[in-house]
């Protein structure tokens, strides 16, 4: 598993436990499968620049920081989302 692959794994699944949102309900509101999602949440991928900024406009989580956990944008200082 890669580290982007790693890092969007946790930043998703922190996200999820933080706003207290179901995986199947996130997928169908940012326009993916249950299946892609859990992919993301398993480390076997990570979302297509288009879909980091669909997971950004519905977790209220800044694109730059959604984009860097996928590894679209060079690693940088980041809001942690795990907590």
């Amino acid at each position: 598993m890669s580290t982007s692959v790693q890092t969007f794994s946790f930043f998703v699944a922190g996200i999820l436990r933080k706003k207290n949102i179901r995986a199947s309900h996130f997928a169908a509101t940012i326009g993916v499968s249950h299946a892609t999602v859990g992919r993301w949440l398993k480390g076997e991928d990570v979302p297509c620049a288009k879909s980091c900024y669909k997971v950004a406009e519905f977790t209220d989580v800044p694109v730059e920081d959604v984009l860097r956990a996928a590894g679209h944008i060079p690693n940088g200082k980041h809001r942690n989302y795990l907590l």
